[in-house]
């Protein structure tokens, strides 16, 4: 999965403009203290071109060095990668931040949020007892309620073999973007039912979309 993240967020225009900055920044400084290991790194690390400012989770705002910068934005704890790299070796050059979903706070009037789709449920806490057992009873609970659910049908777990396809075209659609391929062909092409809606899916795979890739694992509950 790491390997179909990445080919979508080397995609992504703003990793492009990101990374020319990123690495522009970075030849200069490195032209005013040198590579390793004759890098003066003392004198590196108090050039304020090094650095660039982010929010924290608590939101705060922090100077980070500009290689953490790009990795906390863009989701990778490794060196920035050129996009112009179509496959970088996992772990050692590529190696993904763990990714948390967001968590969604469902009020009463939240219902437009659940709707009908059984794939989404809404479950309580009590902030004023102890979490960590709540915690585990919601795990199991879930797992329960989840498999139960599969069986029935009215649940498709997602994994990697069923979106496949479906990643390989919106690349191919991308890339014919790219080219400055007519809109029309490209439909004709891939033989789209729905333009407009496909072009925005593919858009959001390269924007955030590309980290919910991680989440997804081979097996199924």
């Amino acid at each position: 999965m790491e390997e179909w993240a990445w080919q979508f967020l080397r995609r992504n225009p703003d990793y492009h403009t990101d990374w020319q900055w990123f690495h522009a920044t970075w030849t200069v400084l490195e032209a005013h203290y040198g590579q390793p290991p004759q890098r003066d790194f003392h004198r590196w690390q108090k050039d304020p071109r090094a650095y660039r400012q982010t929010v924290n989770e608590q939101g705060e705002a922090e100077s980070l060095l500009i290689e953490c910068w790009m990795g906390q934005k863009w989701g990778f704890y490794k060196f920035p990668i050129d996009p112009a790299v179509e496959r970088p070796e996992l772990g050692t050059e590529l190696l993904w931040r763990e990714v948390s979903l967001p968590p969604v706070i469902v009020e009463a009037v939240d219902a437009d949020w659940l709707g009908t789709n059984p794939a989404r449920l809404a479950y309580g806490f009590d902030l004023s007892q102890p979490l960590v057992p709540q915690f585990a009873q919601a795990q199991r609970f879930l797992r329960l309620l989840q498999r139960q659910r599969c069986k029935q049908g009215s649940v498709t777990l997602e994994t990697p073999q069923q979106r496949q396809h479906e990643w390989r075209h919106y690349l191919r659609y991308l890339d014919a973007e790219t080219a400055s391929i007519p809109a029309e062909q490209i439909t004709q092409i891939l033989q789209l039912k729905e333009p407009a809606l496909f072009r925005q899916q593919a858009h959001e795979m390269i924007h955030s979309g590309y980290r919910r890739i991680l989440h997804l694992s081979n097996t199924t509950t």
